[in-house]
């Protein structure tokens, strides 16, 4: 899931550069937008904010097993 905000609609397709701090370069990933919330409580200046959730297109198996540890590592914590 992404922050962000500006407003974007579901088949979105996107590029997403995710920099793990693990020390190895950064894993470039295209993705497609699959839903979008508004996050009401997160109105900074004025700004919206929204979550955004993606579903990843083409990723690498390394990539995949990098993203699966640190997520895995924050969720175990």
């Amino acid at each position: 899931m992404l922050e962000i905000e500006e407003k974007l609609y579901p088949n979105v397709p996107l590029k997403l550069e995710i920099d793990l701090p693990d020390d190895k370069p950064a894993i470039f990933a295209e993705a497609e937008v699959i839903w979008v919330e508004e996050v009401k409580e997160h109105y900074e200046n004025g700004k919206r904010h929204f979550n955004v959730g993606t579903k990843f297109l083409n990723l690498a198996p390394p990539d995949q097993e990098r993203i699966f540890s640190y997520i895995k590592a924050k969720v175990d914590k």
